[in-house]
């Protein structure tokens, strides 16, 4: 399964910059059962915990602080985030693949032109 996000981590929420939202119908939908920590892996293997926080009305963040300092990850960068469950390991992890600025766009668009502003 696979999502492309946005870096929450931006947001304009300061309590949230930490955070990392994964969407309820993602969970949902696939029957997800997060472990209370969570293993962040990016492209170069490098693994990161992150703690998964639910709040009382179901929405899920995941800690990534970490991964966005140690990433260089800036505010119109993606992140490609697969759930994955590997033979050998006990629970699953998210594997997170970085689509820098502008990487993910059609030639010859921008921001703008996609209705963003920045």
């Amino acid at each position: 399964m696979l999502e492309i996000s946005n870096l929450s981590g931006k947001s304009s929420r300061s309590s949230l910059r930490s955070f990392h939202y994964v969407p309820v119908d993602v969970i949902k939908d696939h029957r997800l059962k997060l472990p209370e920590n969570l293993i962040l892996l990016d492209e170069e293997g490098r693994e990161w915990s992150s703690k998964v926080h639910v709040w009382k009305d179901g929405r899920t963040w995941l800690g990534w602080r970490a991964f966005c300092k140690w990433n260089n990850l800036e505010r119109e960068d993606r992140c490609l985030c697969e759930f994955v469950h590997e033979e050998g390991r006990q629970e699953i992890y998210l594997k997170l693949n970085i689509l820098r600025k502008g990487s993910w766009l059609p030639k010859g668009e921008n921001q703008t032109d996609l209705g963003q502003s920045s």
